[in-house]
């Protein structure tokens, strides 16, 4: 019950994001938005393998820790001035590339 109520959240969160008129060509429709949030998930789940695996082979675990919070930083500060410019293409991609994070 709790993972059905955590996706719940995500998809409110994700169709307030990407529901904006604000941006270029019209806001996104009810499919694009849960395509975004379905593939953002995914990329988040085998990232998160990918890290686990890194980290169990490597045990280089400060390395990666400031890898992500740097990556992060630079990605979520990078999002704010894309999402005002309205471009659809790199709103997605910078989702996509957030969820690896």
């Amino acid at each position: 019950m709790m993972i059905n109520g955590s996706f719940v959240a995500i998809g409110t969160n994700i169709s307030t994001i990407y529901g904006s008129p604000k941006l270029k060509g019209g806001e996104f429709s009810p499919s694009q938005v849960s395509e975004i949030g379905g593939v953002t998930t995914i990329l988040g789940i085998v990232s998160a393998f990918g890290f686990g695996y890194i980290l169990k082979r490597t045990h280089k675990n400060l390395l990666l820790l400031r890898i992500c919070v740097i990556g992060s930083f630079l990605i979520l500060s990078l999002g704010v001035y894309i999402f005002h410019t309205g471009d659809k293409i790199a709103i997605v991609t910078i989702s996509f590339i957030s969820g690896c994070l």
